[in-house]
C-alpha cells in the first residue's frame, strides 16, 4: 500500500501500544505472583489447554495485542468447536496447522463463524512456539478457526509481503515437546486436500481431543481494548486525511501564487489554472498539436519536462492522459495553462516507476503552440 508522505508509517502501531498499555495497567491486578508468573490475572491473557492424541500443550493468549482474534478463538473454545478436529498440515521443523478438518479430512462447516479482520502488525514475530491464525492466501480479512504453531522461528511470516501476514495471538507456555511430535509425524497426501497434491498430512490422524480455558478470561475487557483500537485507528486516520488536506490547501495556494490566479475545478475533479489564454484555435480529439509541457509532483519536485529537447514533441490530443485531453481541448492556440490531475485522471494507482508513486496527484504545466495541418506532421 502506498503511504503518503505526509504521514508517520509508525504511528499507528505507537498509540496502539500506548493504548494497550493504558488499558493493561488499568485491568491488571496487584498480585506479586501474577506479575512475577508474566501471566497477569487481568483477563487479557487467557490459558487454552489442548489435550491431543499425542499429550497436552498449553497456550496463553494475548488480547493486548489480537484482542479481536483471541476473542474469535475463544468463543470457538467455549463452543467446543475444536473437540475432534485433527492437525491436517504440517511443514516438518516449520509448522503444524490445524482448526479446520475431521479425521476423515472433511472440513466442519457446522459452528462455522464469517472471517475476522487482520489484526498483523509490522512488530509481530513468528519465532518458535508462537501461535498464529491462518487466513486464506492473498484474503487477509479471512480468518476463522484455523490456527498454526511455528516450531522454529519464520522470519519471512513476519512480514506480509503480498497475502498481507499472519496474526501472532499467543504462544506455547506448556507441552513444546508435544508440538515437536507432531511435527515429526509421517506424512502423506490426502484426496479431501489441496486436490491429493501436497504430502503434508499426518498419516495417523493427530486429533484434538478437546481445547479448555484455564485461568482468567474477561471478554468484555478484551472487547474494550477492540474497542480502545478501533478509535484510536480511527482518530489518526482522520489526522492523516486532515494532513494531506492541509499539505494539498498548502499546494494549492503556492500554485495559484505561481500561475498568478486562481484554479477552477472540472466535474471529473481536474482543476485548471490559465497561465496565457492564446488567440489560436481549439483543438479537436482527432488533430495533432505541438506543444511543451513540465510535470511536477504536488510537494514541487520535478518529475519530467519536454522543454530540455530540442524540440517541441507532437502528438494526437485523445493519445495524451486523460486529464490532458479534457484539459487540452479546452485550450487555445498559443495558451498556457496549468492542471493539477488527481490519480485517476493521470497515472492511476500503478503511478509511474521510481518517478511517481501509486495514487499520486500531479501538476501539469502545459503550452500548445500550433495544431499541426496532416501536411506537416511527420510519418
Amino acid at each position: 500500500m502506498y503511504r503518503s508522505n505526509w504521514t508517520c508509517s509508525a504511528c499507528l502501531t505507537c498509540s496502539k501500544w500506548a493504548i494497550v498499555a493504558l488499558l493493561v495497567v488499568a485491568c491488571q491486578t496487584s498480585s506479586a505472583k501474577a506479575q512475577a508468573d508474566k501471566s497477569p490475572a487481568d483477563g487479557l491473557h487467557p490459558r487454552v489447554r489442548m489435550t491431543t492424541t499425542l499429550g497436552d500443550m498449553t497456550v496463553e493468549l494475548d488480547a493486548t495485542t489480537a484482542p479481536e482474534s483471541v476473542i474469535n478463538l475463544m468463543d470457538y473454545v467455549s463452543k467446543r468447536y475444536y473437540d475432534g478436529l485433527v492437525f491436517h498440515r504440517v511443514l516438518e521443523g516449520k509448522l503444524i496447522q490445524g482448526g479446520k478438518f475431521t479425521p476423515d479430512m472433511k472440513p466442519r462447516e457446522n459452528g462455522l463463524r464469517p472471517g475476522i479482520n487482520l489484526e498483523w502488525t509490522e512488530d509481530m514475530r513468528h519465532r518458535r512456539g508462537t501461535v498464529a491464525m491462518f487466513h486464506k492466501f492473498n484474503v487477509p480479512n479471512s480468518t476463522q478457526a484455523e490456527f498454526f504453531i511455528n516450531t522454529r522461528n519464520n522470519q519471512s511470516l513476519s512480514d506480509s509481503r503480498d497475502f498481507g501476514g499472519y496474526t501472532v495471538i499467543g504462544r506455547i507456555v506448556d507441552g513444546m515437546d508435544v508440538a515437536d511430535k507432531i511435527s515429526e509425524a509421517s506424512l502423506s497426501t490426502h484426496p479431501n486436500f489441496a486436490k491429493g497434491r501436497l504430502a503434508t498430512v499426518p498419516v495417523s490422524p493427530i486429533i484434538i481431543k478437546t481445547m479448555r480455558l484455564e485461568g482468567d478470561y474477561d471478554r468484555e475487557a478484551a472487547q474494550g481494548v477492540v474497542k480502545a483500537l478501533q478509535a484510536e485507528t480511527e482518530r489518526l486516520r482522520q489526522a492523516a486525511i486532515d494532513a494531506n488536506q492541509q499539505a494539498f490547501d498548502d499546494a494549492i495556494a503556492r500554485l495559484e501564487k505561481r500561475a498568478g490566479t486562481k484554479f477552477t475545478a472540472t466535474e471529473s475533479g481536474l482543476q485548471y489554472a490559465m497561465i496565457r489564454e492564446g488567440t489560436g484555435a481549439y483543438p479537436l480529439l482527432g488533430d495533432t498539436i505541438m506543444y511543451h509541457y513540465q510535470v511536477t509532483g504536488l510537494d514541487g519536485r520535478d518529475i519530467e519536462s519536454t522543454y530540455r529537447g530540442e524540440k517541441a514533441p507532437h502528438k494526437k490530443l485523445s493519445n495524451l492522459v486523460q486529464g490532458l485531453e479534457e484539459g487540452v481541448a479546452m485550450m487555445r492556440e498559443g495558451g498556457k495553462w496549468m492542471f493539477i490531475m488527481p490519480p485517476q485522471l493521470a497515472f492511476g494507482d500503478r503511478g509511474v516507476p521510481d518517478r511517481i508513486a501509486p495514487g499520486e496527484t500531479v501538476v501539469f504545466e502545459f503550452e500548445l503552440f500550433e495544431i499541426l495541418p496532416p501536411e506537416d506532421i511527420d510519418q
